[in-house]
């Protein structure tokens, strides 16, 4: 599944976290789904998503996307 069509799933104010690799701390995007461009989001594929609890910002519920940059 493209990170796109995700986003077109999830409502607009889930918070999310997009990464390459979940064991650093650099990821591609945080903040709400819909704040993400769809430039950003049409260069990736999902590979796994799980619910996350961010504590740091409030305990705030929301996802976190693993993906991997798509082929050309």
């Amino acid at each position: 599944m493209r990170l796109a069509d995700l986003l077109y799933k999830v409502y607009e104010n889930t918070t999310i976290w997009v990464a390459e690799d979940p064991s650093n701390s650099e990821g591609i995007y945080f903040g709400s789904a819909k704040e993400i461009t769809l430039r950003v989001a049409a260069a990736y594929e999902v590979v796994e998503i799980y619910p996350k609890c961010y504590p740091a910002i409030g305990n705030l519920t929301g996802i976190t996307v693993i993906v991997k940059k798509r082929e050309a």
